[in-house]
């Protein structure tokens, strides 16, 4: 039977293979490996390398994890909101994004998130507008002083040019 410092190898493995868009290779580690809070503490702690590809494929697996219903600990929220400010990548921003639904966003941070959301809108990257938009949307729900700025963004997703980004603004609107 695998032990812990087993597992957090074979995550460690699983990182530094990855090669920036295949994500099979973490997908199969992520099923072999149940998400405790030690291992999303390791990777909440590896996605602070200013790796690019370490930044991407930690974040997926963060994300990945969340979808399939791991607990975060108070802490781990305000560490993986506190990671938004150091993330490179556009596609681990995106991870970060996509993970709003499972986040809870610290009243001493709500501020911050809302910046850098506001200024991932302004990619040129597609997916990562919507996402943002989202994400924004999402904090707007969680903090009532950021509704109103999540409207507006949302407002202005619906004239985007990219059809994923005008869908994701659309189906938010819904939720109203």
């Amino acid at each position: 039977m695998p032990t812990l410092a087993d597992d957090l190898a074979e995550i460690d493995r699983a990182i530094a293979s990855f090669d920036g868009s295949h994500v099979a290779p973490l997908r199969d580690t992520a099923s072999a490996i149940a998400p405790t809070k030690t291992i999303i503490g390791h990777l909440i702690n590896r996605s602070n390398e200013r790796d690019d590809p370490t930044q991407t494929a930690t974040s997926w697996l963060i994300k990945h994890y969340l979808e399939q219903g791991a607990d975060l600990t108070s802490t781990h929220n305000a560490d993986i909101v506190g990671l938004a400010v150091k993330l490179g990548p556009w596609q681990a921003r995106l991870h970060f994004a996509q993970s709003f639904a499972w986040l809870t966003i610290p009243n001493n941070q709500a501020a911050t998130v809302a910046k850098i959301l506001g200024d991932w809108f302004a990619s040129e990257h597609k997916f990562l507008r919507a996402w943002a938009c989202d994400a924004l949307w999402r904090l707007g729900r969680q903090h009532q002083q950021f509704r109103q700025m999540a409207l507006d963004i949302v407002l202005q997703a619906e004239a985007d040019p990219a059809a994923s980004v005008r869908a994701r603004a659309r189906n938010l609107l819904k939720l109203k």
